[in-house]
């Protein structure tokens, strides 16, 4: 979680067009069971080129329990 704060706190001297920090807020369950909805977290994403990305975050889940990820996103096709 430091190491994770200490790379946001970063985000503004890395300030470049292919550096992006990311943020989850909510989610909306339709079976009312008493699940978590403010899903709070934050992340960095990194575009690489415009067929490749990748990022990292945290943000806690719909069960209460934070949760960390990490993704790499291929995106071959364009459109427009």
């Amino acid at each position: 979680m430091r190491v994770f704060l200490a790379a946001l706190a970063l985000v503004p001297t890395l300030a470049h067009a292919d550096w992006w920090a990311t943020a989850t807020l909510a989610s909306y369950h339709f079976e009312r069971k008493g699940y978590n909805e403010q899903n709070y977290g934050a992340g960095l994403e990194y575009h690489h080129d415009d067929v490749w990305r990748g990022g990292f975050g945290f943000y806690e889940n719909s069960y209460y329990r934070r949760t960390y990820y990490a993704m790499a996103i291929w995106m071959p096709i364009e459109e427009g």
